[in-house]
């Protein structure tokens, strides 16, 4: 078990260049090592101690080291040179052993939990970690019994996966399951990805351990032949398409659920802070796609949905349904239960194929995938894994609501709750924005170009949320009224900068606004715009008249007649 380690000579070149505590239990994959010398080439080597490698290594540090050693027996084991000494290497005793720190004059012992720089590393001093006597020159000893005894008693290890049985085999069989004890070793390190020449050097070792020790000869043949079945199994494994086959496929065209927003067979994130309107919004989705209509002006296939409510009331969501429009006969169906722990994503996967449902709504995110760490991004790559495959394998779009970080004042992705991997694995991000007068929507998209924030709009009788204009469209109408409003009041001419002064908007937007109320004839300008006859703004003759009712509110209509509302009465969840 190998890791990179610091070659700095300020750290002694002992210090580790990926967070190691992981891999005190697990074993780190080959595509991992390989990325890990692929960043760092130069890096020194560390080996991980173990129940998780099945070493052990005995630090003897100079003199003193080599004087303690002297009033105890050692077997022949695989030595290295070190910086200021050398290593003895010994097969882990298979149960717990914590390592110690000079409980014996000069030496040292790296055990459970521990870590040590093998050669070909570099010691700060200069001095090059050689071997010498490796694995090819001798066979992995146990550990003496005199430093198992010095060693301080620990707490039984949880070995993750199945370290512990393996360790405890290393340590040897008895007659009648010796070959096939060699057998399973050996096709167990094999297929982590480790060498031959160092899986033989293993398995030679577990077979002196036996009793009586296996004869070498055998145990070498049974590693050549499961080493030449794992090279068959790999060859006719999955293989690369080449680029020249790659260009001659069809385009494949994407299946919309929602056009342009919301992929089949995809999955998407809705995510904002408490209260923005996510699960209303969520259950205006599920009817229309149920029913066929558009969802913010966007066409839908119609299907059958899954709308899992994890944390609201049942009652609560009949409710909203039934607000919404939704009839016996729509084919949604609804989970306001736990969610199931035991064979989850089977389960799912599972109704979704029954009601051949062509959305999942769950609502949250985190009420369905439980994690320790929000912020891991390898854990929530993990976590949301079975998510995404539920959604190719079964061509259902699955569309998590999610939080965004409370108290923050960054919108968008960079506000959502947890680790970039959440949004790194969507096709779509929806992000809710909550103002106090007013509710927005925008999407970054995987497939497809992002929709542009636009202001939302809710009807309190219906329940149903309709997108209104663009917010940088209402923005610049709410500056124009208040530019009017200004003007109204000050009853004559006012230059640029005094209007500016008055009225609360971005610099870009005023200018936008001014612009356009002169454009529509609503006001007009004088003077050369010049030092001493600056450009001087009123309002025009023929519309000063209407300007009062005008700017009584500020409404963003709705394509749907009857349908005009105030964007701060947007109901929130």
């Amino acid at each position: 078990m190998t890791l990179p380690r610091d070659t700095d000579e300020r750290q002694s070149g002992k210090a580790a260049l990926v967070r190691w505590k992981p891999f005190q239990e697990n074993r780190a994959t080959t595509a991992e090592i390989t990325e890990w010398w692929r960043t760092w080439p130069d890096a020194n080597v560390g080996v991980v101690t173990g129940a998780v490698s099945g070493v052990i290594v005995l630090d003897v540090d100079g003199k003193e080291g080599e004087k303690t050693l002297k009033e105890f027996d050692l077997p022949d084991t695989w030595e290295s040179k070190t910086g200021r000494g050398r290593h003895l290497w010994f097969a882990h005793p298979g149960e717990a052993i914590r390592g110690f720190v000079k409980a014996l004059p000069g030496l040292d012992l790296r055990a459970d939990g521990n870590y040590v720089v093998a050669p070909p590393s570099i010691h700060q001093s200069g001095v090059k970690y050689e071997w010498l006597r490796g694995p090819d020159d001798v066979r992995l000893a146990p550990a003496p019994r005199w430093l198992t005894d010095a060693a301080r008693p620990a707490t039984p290890l949880k070995p993750a996966g199945n370290s512990g049985k393996w360790a405890k085999l290393l340590m040897g069989v008895q007659e009648g399951s010796r070959h096939t004890t060699a057998t399973q070793i050996a096709g167990h390190f094999l297929g982590l990805g480790l060498p031959e020449d160092e899986v033989r050097a293993i398995v030679l070792g577990f077979a002196a351990c036996c009793t009586p020790p296996l004869d070498d000869r055998g145990v070498i043949q049974v590693i050549t032949d499961l080493a030449e079945r794992e090279n068959r199994a790999a060859k006719a494994g999955p293989d690369f398409t080449s680029l020249f086959d790659l260009l001659d496929e069809p385009e494949e065209a994407v299946r919309w659920l929602v056009d342009e927003r919301l992929p089949a067979g995809g999955l998407s994130i809705l995510a904002g802070k408490p209260k923005a309107g996510k699960s209303t919004l969520a259950r205006n989705l599920a009817v229309d796609v149920a029913q066929g209509r558009k969802w913010l002006g966007f066409g839908t296939a119609p299907g059958p949905v899954l709308y899992l409510a994890l944390e609201e009331k049942r009652a609560e969501v009949r409710a909203h349904l039934i607000r919404l429009g939704a009839k016996r006969e729509d084919p949604i169906y609804v989970f306001t239960d736990r969610f199931p722990r035991a064979y989850s994503w089977r389960w799912l996967r599972g109704r979704v194929e029954r009601y051949s449902a062509a959305l999942v709504i769950i609502d949250p995110l985190f009420r369905a995938v439980r994690v320790t760490d929000a912020s891991d991004y390898a854990e929530i790559t993990n976590a949301l894994d079975p998510l995404l495959d539920v959604a190719h394998k079964t061509g259902a779009h699955i569309m998590a609501l999610h939080h965004m970080v409370k108290g923050d004042s960054r919108s968008g992705t960079d506000g959502i709750l947890g680790s970039t991997a959440i949004t790194g694995a969507v096709d779509t991000v929806l992000a809710m924005d909550r103002k106090e007068r007013s509710r927005s929507l925008r999407s970054i998209q995987r497939l497809g170009s992002d929709l542009e924030e636009v202001m939302l709009e809710f009807d309190p009788v219906t329940g149903r949320v309709i997108s209104g204009t663009t917010k940088a469209k209402a923005e610049q109408t709410e500056c124009e009224h208040a530019i009017l409003r200004v003007l109204r009041t000050a009853g004559e001419a006012m230059a640029g900068g005094e209007i500016f002064t008055e009225v609360e908007s971005r610099k870009v937007v005023k200018q936008a606004a001014l612009q356009a109320l002169r454009s529509s004839g609503r006001i007009t300008r004088e003077g050369r715009g010049r030092k001493g006859d600056p450009h001087r703004y009123s309002l025009s003759g023929s519309h000063s008249s209407n300007e009062e009712r005008n700017t009584q509110s500020l409404t963003v209509s709705s394509k749907t007649p009857g349908m005009s509302r105030p964007l701060l009465n947007l109901r929130t969840e």
